[in-house]
């Protein structure tokens, strides 16, 4: 009883909250959002805006985010390897030193299972998708220490689906922003997805 067991029920969170949601929708939204905001930031000598490799989901539940992201990244190298010569392409999608592209973390230990066998069922991204048992409070003790690089490692960090409304308080909130941004490159972003008053009020 509580409402916390709904994490434990994996499969009913699933189709209780992902239903209504377009993830691969909401990622494309994020990998604009940080082109826009990486070209913002770059001179003109430089170019256009970044490509969002890496990604960070934290409160990730069933990882839908993650696992999206990882196919979009993959979609991509495959675009890109078609118009390149093979001797060019072999570490397209291996931009950073161990080939991650999504990892995916969550305090919960049946929702983490959820997530890893949901990504093993996506098998073109298994290899690309890391998910991670932790809490989102202390990334600097539960994430592996491959992803706590000094310069960062993500392009992207992301706090979705009102995961925010477990931070109950302001030390709570305050330390998981600050373990957020110790995790990212210099032109990273942290995306914070709350609900709407009206919907917490009338709904």
């Amino acid at each position: 009883s509580g409402g916390a067991s709904i994490y434990s029920k994996p499969d009913a969170y699933a189709l209780a909250f992902g239903g209504f949601r377009d993830f691969p929708k909401e990622v494309d939204f994020l990998h604009k959002l940080y082109e826009s905001i990486s070209e913002k930031k770059r001179t003109k000598k430089q170019g256009g805006g970044k490509k969002l490799r890496t990604l960070l989901e934290l409160g990730c539940g069933p990882a839908w985010h993650s696992i999206e992201h990882a196919k979009k990244v993959l979609r991509e190298d495959n675009s890109i390897a078609t118009t390149t010569t093979r001797s060019n392409t072999k570490n397209l999608s291996k931009n950073n030193d161990s080939g991650i592209v999504s990892v995916a973390l969550d305090v919960n230990r049946e929702m983490v299972s959820y997530a890893i066998e949901r990504a093993s069922d996506e098998r073109a991204v298994l290899d690309v998708v890391d998910v991670v048992l932790g809490d989102m409070r202390d990334l600097s003790t539960h994430l592996p220490e491959k992803y706590l690089k000094s310069e960062g490692y993500f392009d992207c960090a992301t706090l979705l689906l009102g995961t925010a409304t477990h931070l109950l308080t302001y030390e709570a909130a305050t330390r998981t922003f600050r373990e957020a941004f110790k995790c990212l490159r210099e032109d990273g972003i942290f995306v914070v997805e709350v609900e709407h008053p009206m919907t917490t009020l009338f709904s």
